[in-house]
């Protein structure tokens, strides 16, 4: 049990964009696609635009709502992951 934990653990995760609308989202690693929470296809994470790997769930929250704010607007909010 202990085995599988820490290999739950060890996996991190990937901030994608969707192929066909461009919406970030996190998904971990190893999984072979995702659902996108905007339009509703279906994308393989081969397809996907890889923007950043992060090891923790709140890193990657924090990326997610950068990337959903205007350009001028980034590297503003402030940052209490880990």
């Amino acid at each position: 049990m202990f085995e599988r934990e820490s290999k739950l653990r060890a996996l991190a995760y990937l901030i994608v964009l969707c192929r066909y609308c461009g919406t970030p989202r996190y998904v971990r690693e190893g999984e072979k696609g995702f659902k996108c929470l905007k339009c509703g296809s279906y994308v393989e994470l081969s397809e996907a635009k890889v923007v950043k790997r992060v090891q923790t769930i709140k890193d990657a929250i924090y990326m997610i709502k950068e990337l959903k704010l205007p350009e001028e607007l980034r590297g503003r909010i402030p940052h209490r992951g880990v």
